[in-house]
């Protein structure tokens, strides 16, 4: 991320001028300004960074509503008393009762003779709706 680039304008006077030239360097501050290319550069990059923030808001809200809907998924299946195990070599899905889960998964993945079915991990509940 490019840091913004910052001016600054100083003057140094001795104490005893100060007064004196203080209403000269207020007029030339009050005249001071930048080009109206760098004022359009700049309102470019804060529109691009606007844009940019409202991505990530987007984004954040996409995926906070994603991990609600798997969070919502998963304690359905709970109060069901039941939990998805994934056939890998189909990629069909079936819904187990909690109590047999484990034990069925070994006993399935024991008979195959390889780890062909799995207990569905609560990350990926969502994309089997």
């Amino acid at each position: 991320m490019e840091l913004p680039q910052r001016q600054t304008s100083t003057v140094v006077l001795t104490k005893e001028s100060f007064a004196h030239n203080l209403p000269v360097l207020m007029e030339v501050w009050k005249n001071r300004r930048i080009s109206d290319k760098l004022m359009a550069d700049r309102l470019k990059k804060a529109v691009e960074t606007m844009k940019e923030t409202g991505e990530i808001m987007r984004r954040t809200r996409a995926e906070r509503s994603r991990v609600y809907d798997n969070i919502n998924t998963a304690w359905g299946h709970v109060i069901k008393n039941e939990w998805p195990v994934e056939d890998t070599r189909y990629s069909e899905r079936h819904d187990v009762s909690n109590n047999d889960l484990k034990p069925l998964v070994e006993t399935l993945n024991q008979a195959e003779g390889y780890a062909r079915y799995r207990e569905v991990p609560t990350q990926g509940l969502d994309h089997w709706k």
